[in-house]
């Protein structure tokens, strides 16, 4: 086999991609991922929009039928309704102070932004006062460790959650 590669690095990793694009069809969707006809498991009538027609504002109303789609609430919805909850401000939330008070319904409000939006660390830790991602990685740790041996707590979070994504 000729491989324009010298280095075996290299080699394996033309191979994977060669294999990769092997994978896809001319529309650049994998072979293996499903159709839209396969997630709604039928055929799209002449009433709903073809699948190139497919929206992210209509996508809810074309897919929930036959799949639950919730929209993830954004950053500044959890914290509001975590501050609500507690009694406090969003200003609190973002602030710098490290008070019991407020370090707790910060680090659920870290975990459920993190749970519930696709937001990676560095932009969570942004939102709530310029945090490193280290910071909220810890508080996700903590909630979750409390998560698991406070069965009263698990339910705050579950309603939370319950909340955020009706």
């Amino acid at each position: 086999m000729y491989a324009p590669y010298q280095n075996s690095v290299a080699v394996q990793f033309h191979e994977r991609h060669k294999a990769a694009a092997a994978r896809l069809n001319r529309k650049r969707r994998p072979v293996d991922a499903p159709t839209f006809a396969e997630l709604r498991g039928a055929e799209p009538t002449a009433s709903e929009p073809a699948p190139d027609k497919i929206r992210f504002d209509n996508a809810e109303d074309v897919l929930s039928p036959s799949v639950r789609i919730s929209i993830r609430g954004p950053v500044e919805q959890i914290k509001k309704a975590v501050a609500d909850d507690y009694e406090l401000t969003v200003a609190d939330l973002e602030c710098e102070r490290r008070t019991r008070r407020l370090v707790g319904p910060r680090q659920l409000a870290m975990y459920l932004a993190h749970i519930l939006t696709p937001r990676s660390l560095p932009e969570i830790g942004t939102r709530f006062g310029g945090r490193d991602h280290t910071t909220v990685l810890n508080g996700i740790k903590k909630v979750e460790k409390r998560i698991a041996s406070d069965a009263v707590f698990a339910e705050l979070v579950e309603s939370f959650k319950a909340q955020l994504t009706e």
